[in-house]
């Protein structure tokens, strides 16, 4: 992106450790305010009972069972009091604030201070970072994987450290949720452009991806994935039973309520509010002026990655809609 000095993630500034102490103290503050909800009480279910119970149980369920392992491992550690329960997830919080400081590289340094105050303050993301559950975890893994992939393409593609990384990435993270798999399809969409040289790399000379890596890397991640593909796709199939269905109708009403929950995150906004419609312009002037560096600016390659990991998953998520029916998406997609 041009103009304004470049941000240097290798180098935690004073206003850095502002922002992740700031980060800390959002996700701990009245972390015990509220009581388990139902989902919580899931959880710990889960994680204080047996392992057998924790596999069964799970798979009769609709989430990978990663998290619950973790949690498990967690409990006899640090006890299973509220704190207790949910300080996992602020963990996993706070590491997310930090990986997408290091994702930043290369941003100008205001505009980075300002997406990372954003980030360890969003009631959105501290609220996932004040329960028991899976979403704080997947957003962290998520970052990590963009994080590892971005480090590998910017190595000319021969970083071999940050290409396992990644693979380890991945996955951990379709152990964790099955919707971070969309932010893995977006990220091998930006494979196949760099693999056929749509748009150059920032290494010196510019490289193109090899054909072959990215499809055997993801390969490996699905020989680790397969004892639990049986189970992943029953649960897929079956679905939640509480959900409502989506008919043609209502589809369009449902899209915008999803969409208004990834813009609003906790906070319901009507979009007849002057608040909302702040929002929804900070995001499509954001994505506007995203777009146009994507093919015109001086790091083309780049931009158009993160272009491609904001608006797939979105489109996938609600495209998903008429056969999965309402979902919440600022919850299946916190990242």
């Amino acid at each position: 992106m041009p103009g304004g000095p470049r941000a240097q993630t290798s180098v935690f500034t004073p206003v850095v450790w502002l922002l992740l102490a700031l980060a800390v103290a959002a996700r701990v503050w009245l972390i015990a305010d509220k009581n388990l909800w139902l989902d919580e009480s899931v959880s710990w279910q889960f994680a204080t009972g047996s392992l057998s119970d924790l596999i069964h149980g799970t798979a009769a369920d609709i989430h990978p069972p990663l998290y619950y392992i973790l949690l498990r491992g967690w409990v006899p550690v640090f006890g299973d009091s509220l704190v207790a329960l949910r300080s996992l997830s602020v963990v996993f919080g706070v590491a997310a604030v930090y990986l997408f400081y290091r994702l930043l590289d290369g941003v100008p340094r205001v505009i980075a201070y300002a997406a990372l105050c954003w980030f360890a303050v969003a009631p959105h993301a501290v609220l996932f970072s004040q329960e028991a559950r899976m979403y704080a975890s997947a957003t962290a893994v998520v970052l990590a994987a963009c994080l590892a992939y971005r480090r590998w393409v910017d190595s000319g593609f021969v970083s071999g450290r940050a290409l396992v990384v990644y693979g380890a990435c991945v996955a951990v993270a379709v152990y964790l949720h099955y919707f971070t798999s969309l932010i893995v399809a977006a990220i091998r969409l930006h494979a196949v452009l760099l693999a056929f040289g749509v748009t150059p790399t920032r290494s010196d000379p510019p490289r193109r991806l090899p054909l072959t890596t990215c499809p055997a890397v993801h390969a490996a991640v699905g020989l680790i994935y397969l004892p639990w593909v049986a189970t992943a796709v029953s649960q897929v199939s079956r679905g939640q039973s509480w959900g409502e269905t989506a008919t043609g109708p209502a589809i369009p009403a449902n899209a915008r309520d999803m969409l208004a929950g990834l813009l609003g995150g906790v906070a319901t906004y009507s979009f007849t509010s002057v608040l909302a419609w702040i929002i929804l312009a900070v995001l499509v002037v954001g994505l506007a002026r995203l777009a146009v560096s994507a093919f015109t600016g001086p790091q083309p390659e780049r931009d158009l990655f993160f272009l491609i990991v904001a608006l797939m998953p979105l489109t996938l998520g609600l495209a998903l809609l008429p056969f999965a029916g309402r979902m919440d998406l600022a919850r299946y997609l916190p990242y």
